[in-house]
């Protein structure tokens, strides 16, 4: 998982902002400076659409990891958990047939 730094950020907005130009040289003209920055920085297009999509500034494969789901998975049993007591407690409050008392 590679980061990138602020300048190489910095220096790859400005140019994905001369994208939206009235201008076709200067749409093609960033185009080719984002190809030069983006092989000089050892990145892909591909490297930048991850980064956009996981939203954070690192470049990744998945958005969560092994480790993330496994904790989110452990959240959910011990919400359920949870839940289950609670209904337990709650069942003083009925009566067998299901009717509040």
């Amino acid at each position: 998982m590679t980061a990138l730094n602020e300048p190489v950020a910095k220096r790859i907005a400005t140019l994905f902002r001369m994208l939206g130009s009235d201008f076709n040289g200067e749409i093609l003209s960033a185009v080719a400076a984002m190809k030069r920055l983006f092989a000089a920085e050892g990145l892909s297009f591909h490297d930048i659409a991850a980064l956009i999509e996981s939203c954070n500034g690192e470049i990744e494969g998945r958005k969560y990891t092994d480790d993330d789901a496994q904790i989110i998975f452990e959240r959910g049993v011990e919400r359920g958990r949870d839940l289950a007591e609670q209904q337990r407690d709650d069942l003083e409050f009925y009566d067998s047939d299901g009717r509040p008392r």
